[in-house]
């Protein structure tokens, strides 16, 4: 406030200085000045006070316009102390901690994928599928599958890493959970699906992925709507 009353009396010798502008600008410049005293006054004298000046000042109280060195009118008071409410709301909102950079994402469910992490899901979501797949056509496992699965799911839990700021909650771990879900979806579906079939397998992969993906809301981390987007996609990916 200090710095509000330096730049009053330099902006109220100003305005005494300079006589060639418009009339338009000497007000709005005028209305600057008298909120800033305004708003110094508040600091020395109280809110009431200096809302009390300032009518008074208006009403042609010699003691109080003092304090101003501008005359004032009824509307220009009443315009100021709408500049000083409107100064005092935006302080408000940058001294707000829930308005911080990020915060008000940080508190909300994740809505959506960068294209990164979306991109690194759907070949996590394909490889998974096909290991599953090979994995019962092959009685050895395949090793250059296993690997493309194994890399697949490292880049997912990377890319997850590297865009989670400001997101609330652990995201490393739903990532590392819906890893496990795109694996137990695809053994459900390759159990199916492939030869020889294996029903008990088929049942504990799909109450494994029904359980996962219904914990998925759990921290309130991600929101319904990107859960049952990455819950689909691993579904089709693995039928």
């Amino acid at each position: 406030f200090r710095k509000h009353a330096l730049a009053y009396e330099e902006g109220a010798m100003q305005m005494h200085l300079i006589s060639d502008v418009s009339e338009s600008a000497r007000c709005v410049v005028k209305l600057h000045l008298l909120s800033l005293r305004c708003h110094d006054l508040r600091s020395t004298e109280g809110e009431d006070q200096a809302r009390d000046f300032l009518l008074r000042a208006a009403c042609g109280d010699p003691e109080a316009a003092q304090r101003f060195d501008f005359s004032l009118t009824a509307e220009l008071a009443n315009a100021v102390l709408e500049s000083v409410s409107a100064d005092l709301a935006l302080l408000a909102l940058d001294e707000d901690p829930d308005l911080d950079e990020g915060s008000s994402h940080r508190d909300e469910p994740l809505s959506h994928l960068g294209y990164e992490a979306a991109e690194a899901l759907r070949w996590l979501a394909w490889h998974a599928a096909w290991r599953e797949a090979r994995g019962r056509v092959y009685s050895a496992k395949k090793t250059d599958i296993v690997d493309r699965a194994d890399a697949a799911r490292v880049k997912w839990l990377q890319a997850v890493a590297s865009s989670r700021q400001g997101v609330s909650g652990d995201m490393a771990g739903i990532a590392e959970t819906v890893a496990n879900a795109a694996r137990a979806i695809s053994q459900h579906t390759a159990a199916f699906r492939v030869l020889p079939r294996d029903l008990n397998l088929a049942k504990e992969g799909w109450t494994t992925f029904d359980t996962i993906v219904r914990g998925l809301l759990e921290g309130e981390v991600l929101s319904e709507s990107l859960r049952d987007e990455i819950k689909w996609l691993l579904w089709n990916a693995a039928w």
